[in-house]
């Protein structure tokens, strides 16, 4: 079950290490090793759409400077 959108630290680690050992993997997939590797983290399609932009953002800005 999806559990409501917050800031999750956990999730974003989560997230920046899949995106290291797998940068092309789609949503979808991201999701699926998400739930299979923590599936306490209870991460949804639109909670990692949402960490993924919010880490995108982070990632341009620390280019930027």
């Amino acid at each position: 079950m999806c559990k409501p959108l917050s800031p999750n630290a956990a999730l974003f680690e989560s997230l920046r290490a899949l995106r290291v050992a797998e940068p092309n993997l789609g949503v979808k997939p991201l999701i699926a090793q998400l739930q299979k590797q923590q599936p306490d983290l209870g991460a949804c399609t639109k909670e990692v759409r949402e960490a993924l932009k919010a880490l995108k953002a982070e990632s341009e800005a620390a280019k930027a400077a």
